[in-house]
């Protein structure tokens, strides 16, 4: 009986550890620039929606956030061709170039309208000077109504399965008012754009982080030993492991190609056929999740192939 319990205890004392080390992993994110439309300030609304993405969900502490500058340092490094409409396949190509296992990307729309309130005389229902309550002297006021909307998607990068998807529309007013041919008010910048989006923002991060971390195991590995060759240029293959993989310069791989064999029945994956494509070796560790290797022996290597180490 005294064998048998410490055996349901050492099994016991296995599942403490176990249960908080894989509570622990994170997982990997990053999110692109948001593709804009709608006005003159949509260059800069697209910078600023990914930024505020990107610090909603370092709030949260539930994901490893790639920074915004080794985003877009490894993008420019690797010649990524961004286009005004992100797809989910282009988010994928990003994804597996940065070595996270989730992308976040969507499109931001902002448009204004403008109403004269009035063009002379009295300007009436507007608060007043003192000692001319609800009135303004001879000039002009007009309202701006502003309307943004918010798309955001995120996509599995192992299996480009769409995790969540969401949209928001907002809406919001600021009256300008110029008297006596004076202006006043206050110009449109991030401030502004901040108080229209920021609550749309960190409302879809909540939903978008449960809705991720229900579908956690369908992820992919954090750390999984294996990588993927994700560019190929000038006789240079670029990997998806780097600093925090554990990988270091002189490191050997073998990289093959295969697809999968699956049931035709049910579809169930039954297993692989990998086929050597040929040997590299790590030269440099560009980035957390990239590495640049030299070509050992073969030929003909391509996006996707998977390096396993030797």
């Amino acid at each position: 009986m005294t064998g048998l319990w410490k055996f349901f205890s050492m099994v016991l004392l296995l599942l403490m550890f176990a249960i908080p080390c894989q509570a622990g992993q994170k997982i990997r994110i990053a999110v692109l620039q948001f593709s804009t439309a709608g006005s003159s300030h949509s260059s800069r609304l697209g910078e600023a929606t990914e930024g505020w993405f990107v610090d909603s969900l370092v709030r949260t502490r539930k994901f490893q956030v790639l920074e915004r500058a080794q985003m877009n340092s490894l993008l420019r490094e690797l010649q990524f061709q961004n286009s005004r409409e992100v797809s989910a396949a282009t988010a994928v190509k990003a994804g597996k170039l940065a070595g996270v296992q989730v992308v976040v990307f969507g499109n931001v729309q902002f448009a204004q309208k403008k109403q004269e309130l009035h063009t002379s005389g009295w300007l009436p229902g507007v608060p007043g000077l003192p000692g001319l309550p609800g009135r303004l002297p001879s000039g002009g006021g007009s309202k701006k109504t502003s309307e943004g909307n918010l798309t955001v998607r995120a996509v599995n990068v192992q299996s480009g399965e769409i995790l969540f998807s969401k949209s928001e529309t907002l809406t919001d007013s600021n009256f300008r008012i110029s008297i006596m041919g004076t202006g006043g008010g206050t110009d449109w910048d991030e401030t502004v754009f901040r108080k229209i989006y920021q609550p749309a923002v960190d409302k879809i991060t909540d939903e978008m982080v449960t809705d991720i971390e229900a579908m956690r195991e369908g992820l992919g590995s954090a750390a999984s030993g294996e990588g993927k060759v994700v560019v190929v240029k000038e006789g240079v293959v670029y990997i998806n492991l780097g600093k925090l993989d554990g990988v270091k310069p002189g490191d050997q791989y073998e990289v093959f190609r295969g697809e999968n064999i699956t049931d035709p029945d049910t579809n169930e994956v039954l297993g692989r056929d990998e086929q050597l494509v040929g040997k590299i070796v790590l030269q440099k560790l560009s980035g957390d999740h990239l590495s640049t290797a030299k070509i050992l022996s073969g030929r003909g290597f391509a996006i996707g192939d998977i390096v396993k180490k030797k």
